[in-house]
């Protein structure tokens, strides 16, 4: 009990300490994402609170210049020498009434009861057609300097073997300070090698050339089928990049130094995340695969190729002639596991023999393939007085010393002793009967007749088991075991697969949306409403297809949902709600609140059909 109130000290102690860093030192600024912009074009302002943890919505004033659509908001929160800071921005989107010079600002906010204000910012809208100066459109567009900062390479650990000998292929995604999304990792095609993994994926950090990097290492071991030079072709890997969106303000020293130059990274003032697509290839890789060798090759030799040992029984020693002997062959040791052949038994003359039934248990992937394989073979002794089962042999190449090896193991000492006058097996060596019919005799009678009545049961006493909410108790530890590993296991299915969580929790989102866009519409907010629905749908399908959010427009959606297949009349609909959001945003509609609640119903309905495509 002490330690359970200790530990709500402690968690309400952090929790008021959080709340003391959130209320220091508050900031509140404003910035755009261009401050030149011709006619038909927009413009993004940020207004970003800094240092509160639950600001009011910013109020921006009017302007003559603008029609003002809200674009979202979005929080982040970073610890900086044990220091908890978190901030807040407001996005909203300027559509330009006519030409001019503007002012835009101040916006207002209000924390803890003390009202803060932005700087007031000039925009110049130009004419439609006129573009603007080729300065602003340098920085806004400046390149992403990616340098070596991110690179992947594919190695082999030896790229001269013997056929069928194992080959570690090994891919790693090197990234120096970088935030990355959107992983679609495509391997090598393999033709000519059989494939096995190799560990599970490894993630860890290495110094390169004086740079910390951190890398994700993935390994195959691939055990080639043919021989001569095999290419394995470029892997690749498609990926975003995620960085905060420019926000012009006077650049200041950065603590950590000019460690990456004029890079597009080190910026410090940036407001939103903005996704860069890139698309990484390794090189080719050639392997020289030799065939084995013909000198010294034993005539029990079947393609093994590694290095193993071997254990053998024979159970039981003392049987009937037509009863059965297991024998059992375990083969121990590193290579193709999965493909090795069964351990020959010359001179199996007096035994009938049967097709041995194998399991392969492999131990360790973690460089090699290490495991076994057991074969089960009956052998029927055909007549009495046999005294021995063969022994069993298994030849194998060992590469390392480029030699083959042979192990023996038997034979093995059993007694076969003659079956009993009339038994069903005496005459197991085959003997034809003669011909003509013969009067069937009956030789044993071993089987008891049915009991036709049990007699008296009594009942002494009563048992638990006998109770069936005993029985049912016994499910209730089972139950709660399947449960907490299926829970787990979705846990980290959602931590590590980014597509499946996002297709997961897609229509949880787009209906959170359309509620907050019903809100909207019973205030009156129109071109509020617009905009949270057009990024409620958007959102879904983006979800849904595993693809960006931001940037989706009518169009992409259009394409998107053709290439995979949906219905053409469900993809207009959706454009068309897509394209009615847009035009509600940015041209002069006006709708009743009933209306607008009857057009977001109709989205909510739209939603749910893809929801039974989009699966």
């Amino acid at each position: 009990m002490k330690r359970l109130l200790h530990m709500i000290a402690g968690v309400l102690l952090l929790v008021s300490a959080a709340t003391a860093c959130f209320a220091d030192d508050v900031s509140f600024v404003a910035s755009v994402d261009k401050d030149q912009v011709s006619l038909g074009d927009r413009v993004v302002l940020t207004l970003m609170v800094t240092g509160a943890q639950n600001p009011q919505t910013p109020q921006l004033p009017a302007s003559d210049g603008f029609d003002v659509v809200s674009g979202g908001t979005s929080s982040q929160y970073n610890i900086v020498n044990g220091s908890m800071f978190a901030s807040r921005s407001f996005m909203y989107v300027l559509v330009p009434k006519k030409a001019g010079k503007f002012t835009v600002g101040p916006a207002t906010v209000t924390c803890d009861g003390t009202d803060y204000k932005t700087k007031p910012i000039e925009i110049e809208v130009l004419a439609e057609g006129q573009a603007p100066a080729q300065q602003g459109a340098t920085e806004r567009g400046k390149e992403l300097d990616l340098g070596d900062r991110i690179f992947v390479d594919l190695k082999v650990d030896k790229d001269e073997v013997y056929l069928n000998e194992q080959i570690t292929l090994m891919f790693r995604l090197y990234r120096a300070d970088l935030s990355l999304d959107d992983l679609q990792y495509n391997p090598p095609v393999t033709k000519n090698f059989i494939e096995e993994n190799v560990g599970k994926q490894r993630n860890y950090r290495e110094v390169v050339d004086g740079t910390v990097y951190d890398i994700i290492e993935l390994k195959t071991a691939l055990f080639p089928a043919a021989t001569g030079e095999i290419e394995i072709t470029p892997a690749t890997l498609k990926c975003s990049i995620l960085v905060r969106s420019q926000r012009r303000r006077p650049k200041r020293q950065s603590p950590f130094g000019d460690m990456f130059g004029d890079s597009f990274f080190d910026d410090p003032f940036f407001d939103r995340y903005v996704k860069y697509p890139v698309e990484l290839s390794t090189k080719p890789i050639k392997v020289k695969v030799s065939p084995l060798p013909e000198d010294g090759k034993p005539a029990t030799f079947a393609g093994a190729v590694g290095k193993y040992e071997m254990e053998v029984a024979v159970k039981p020693a003392r049987v009937k002639a037509g009863e059965p002997v297991t024998m059992t062959m375990k083969v121990i040791g590193r290579g193709n596991i999965a493909s090795l052949p069964q351990p020959a038994i010359p001179n199996l003359a007096g035994f009938k023999e049967y097709e041995p039934e194998s399991k392969v248990n492999v131990m360790d992937r973690t460089d090699t393939v290490y495991g076994e394989k057991v074969f089960e073979k009956v052998l029927v002794p055909e007549k009495a007085g046999l005294t021995e089962v063969p022994a069993a042999v298994f030849s194998y190449f060992d590469p390392e010393t480029r030699a083959y090896r042979t192990i023996t193991k038997g034979p093995f000492p059993i007694e076969v002793i003659p079956a009993p006058p009339g038994s069903v097996i005496q005459n197991f060596d085959g003997a034809e009967p003669a011909q003509g019919k013969k009067e069937v005799k009956i030789l044993k009678q071993d089987i008891l007749f049915i009991k036709p009545s049990p007699g008296r049961v009594f009942s002494v006493g009563s048992r638990l088991v006998d109770n069936p909410l005993f029985m049912l108790a016994q499910l209730v530890p089972f139950l709660i075991f399947v449960g907490t590993y299926a829970t787990l296991r979705r846990r980290e299915r959602f931590r590590t697969d980014i597509g499946f969580a996002r297709k997961t929790q897609a229509y949880r989102r787009a209906m959170a949306g359309l509620g907050e866009a019903i809100q909207f519409a019973s205030s009156g907010q129109e071109k509020e409403l617009y905009g949270r629905a057009s990024r409620a749908l958007g959102g879904y399908v983006a979800d849904k297809l595993n693809v960006p959010a931001g940037g989706m427009t009518a169009q992409t959606m259009k394409d998107l949902m053709a290439a995979k297949g949906i219905d053409a009349g469900l993809v207009a609909e959706t454009e068309k709600i897509l394209e009615e959001c847009d035009m509600g945003q940015f041209a002069m509609t006006k709708r009743d609140a009933q209306a607008m609640k009857q057009f977001v119903n109709e989205i909510e309905g739209t939603v749910k059909k893809l929801e039974k495509v989009l699966r």
